[in-house]
């Protein structure tokens, strides 16, 4: 079996719904250890000489990028030694949540040199779109840019290919172009475990224990 978990915000400070206190954060990480669960990157799923009926494997995810991510997330990982996937939307690397028009605070993304650093700690680096606009009110050529662009922005910055992609807001359009770009992408559409049937919407949810 295999489940997808995703997180936003990690800190002490922010009140909004998509925060984890990191103490919460770090008591769901122990609970998933303690119920032998193993933490893979979505690369993991790639390997056709994986057998993921075998064992109880979980993927740990962040959207948006924040920094409080890597202020307060990256310690508590590397305590664990656990690796995981950033999806970063690259129009705002470095900068605040503006996209965010229902937010009533203002919170700074990841930047370039803490994402450098992530990826280098062993962390996926995926791709959130450019700007986070959700892509099932956009034009064909919209989407399409929303994929390439930030694609081509972080295989550029990383010097990597970028595989994985996570849905804004978790909303999928049709599959036609984002089988050009990436391997497998994420929604937020919430179920404890995904098969691998329909690899361009992986199913996550912010909670599999508790």
């Amino acid at each position: 079996m295999i489940c997808s978990l995703y997180f936003h915000h990690i800190s002490d400070d922010i009140l909004y719904y998509t925060n984890t206190k990191p103490q919460e954060f770090e008591r769901k990480l122990v609970l998933l250890l303690e119920g032998s669960y193993t933490f893979v990157t979505p690369r993991f799923c790639l390997d056709e000489n994986n057998d993921l009926q075998q064992r109880k494997y979980v993927i740990l995810t962040f959207d948006d990028g924040y920094a409080d991510q890597f202020i307060n997330a990256r310690e508590i990982l590397k305590r664990y030694a656990i690796k995981a996937t950033f999806f970063i939307i690259t129009n705002f690397v470095g900068k605040k949540n503006s996209w965010n028009v229902k937010a009533t605070y203002r919170s700074t993304h990841l930047t370039w040199k803490q994402i450098e650093i992530l990826k280098s700690e062993g962390h996926e680096i995926g791709s959130h779109s450019a700007t986070h606009r959700p892509l099932t009110t956009l034009s064909d050529e919209e989407i399409e840019n929303e994929y390439f662009l930030s694609k081509s922005v972080i295989d550029e910055r990383l010097g990597c290919s970028t595989d994985f992609f996570s849905y804004p807001y978790g909303l999928s359009p049709k599959r036609s172009f984002i089988q050009k770009y990436y391997k497998l992408a994420f929604s937020t559409v919430k179920s404890p475990s995904f098969d691998l049937s329909d690899p361009y919407f992986l199913r996550r949810d912010f909670k599999i224990l508790d």
